[in-house]
């Protein structure tokens, strides 16, 4: 169904990765199921051929928490959990909630960037996702505003990180600031 079928050392990456994204509203319903299988199968598909074990994750609802728990059930630890400010969950219903707190239970650090909310919080919280990380994997549907928007462009433009953006509307896949 979904082929990271890199040559050789196309993708020449480190061990870590990252995970950005929409919240679960910004994904066309009918599209969440594939978009949690393609990070399923991207997850594993790092860790078997480039090594990639360790994930960072945002603790946002939706493409962070599917990204997390696709690592988590692939038996790799999701060691690094980046909040922008403590108890970001409070206002978030009960199973999201829950989940949230499993995730965090399965990192084995959780770094917080902020004592309370601001946007700036969540600018702090994914430069420094990207700056920690050696590839990038973002769930992002090309509209060149947002959080996620701004992230991938940072991971791409200023970091030249390697970066693989899936698209929950075209269902395409793009590769960024691979070696050939």
């Amino acid at each position: 169904m979904f082929e990271l079928d890199f040559d050789e050392d196309i993708l020449n990456v480190g061990r870590r990765g990252m995970f950005t994204g929409h919240r679960p509203e910004r994904i066309p319903e009918e599209s969440v199921a594939q978009v949690k299988e393609w990070l399923r199968h991207t997850v594993e598909s790092l860790a078997k051929e480039y090594d990639v074990f360790s994930w960072a994750w945002g603790g946002a609802r939706g493409v962070d928490q599917w990204g997390a728990r696709a690592a988590v059930e692939n038996r790799f630890t999701v060691a690094r959990a980046y909040l922008p400010f403590p108890d970001m969950q409070k206002r978030w219903d009960y199973d999201t909630r829950k989940e949230f707190d499993s995730l965090i239970k399965h990192s084995s650090e959780v770094k917080i960037f902020s004592p309370e909310y601001s946007n700036k919080a969540y600018w702090l919280r994914d430069k420094a996702m990207v700056d920690d990380a050696d590839v990038c994997v973002a769930v992002w549907d090309g509209n060149p505003h947002g959080g996620t928007y701004i992230t991938v462009s940072y991971a791409i433009n200023t970091c030249q990180k390697p970066t693989i953006v899936y698209n929950p509307v075209t269902h395409r896949v793009s590769l960024h600031n691979y070696c050939k």
